[in-house]
């Protein structure tokens, strides 16, 4: 990752993890929101005074601005997952959010007996894992037809409509794990 993309992804986390908009941010730094919104980009490299506008106006240390997280540390606890989709049918749970850096997410999946969910193409450069964690799933899309039971995993091209359904007696238990190539 570039240092502009750094710097616009860091700023992005910053803004997200406040709850405070970019009118917010450029009224506390002096920076325009225009400018603001093309750093967030990566659509431009800001100056180190501009960077300094920031960090001052955020009250942050610089380094926040330009770190790499390559290294990163990060337990979600079991009750900390949030649900992020419930109906009828199951739930879903989001474990680690979308990260720029790795382009990737994770979610757990519940799907209950009989029901099934169906999720629409993430595009071509998406690749979608998923481990049965519990349960009988019937993978479908329009090329492909798989049953996988309690342990199985599978590794595909997320670029086609497909559908997920249990087909055991108990509540059907799947990890996703989605990167974005």
């Amino acid at each position: 990752m570039n240092i502009k993309e750094l710097v616009g992804r860091n700023l992005g986390l910053i803004r997200k993890e406040r709850s405070i908009s970019l009118e917010r941010v450029s009224e506390l730094t002096g920076v325009s929101k225009s400018m603001l919104s093309e750093i967030e980009k990566g659509a431009t490299n800001p100056t180190i005074a501009v960077l300094w506008k920031i960090a001052n106006g955020l009250k942050i240390p610089f380094s926040e601005l330009i770190k790499s997280d390559q290294n990163v540390f990060r337990v979600v606890g079991y009750e900390s997952r949030k649900i992020i989709m419930e109906n009828g049918s199951g739930m879903v749970y989001g474990i680690h959010e979308y990260d720029e850096s790795s382009k990737s997410e994770m979610y757990e999946q519940i799907i209950y007996p009989g029901c099934v969910q169906t999720s629409p193409p993430h595009g071509e450069s998406a690749v979608e894992y998923i481990y049965v964690k519990n349960g009988v799933m019937e993978f479908t899309t329009e090329k492909i037809h798989e049953l996988l039971g309690t342990g199985d995993s599978i590794k595909f091209t997320a670029d086609s409509d497909r559908s997920y359904a249990n087909k055991g007696d108990d509540n059907l238990e799947m990890l996703i794990f989605i990167t974005y190539i």
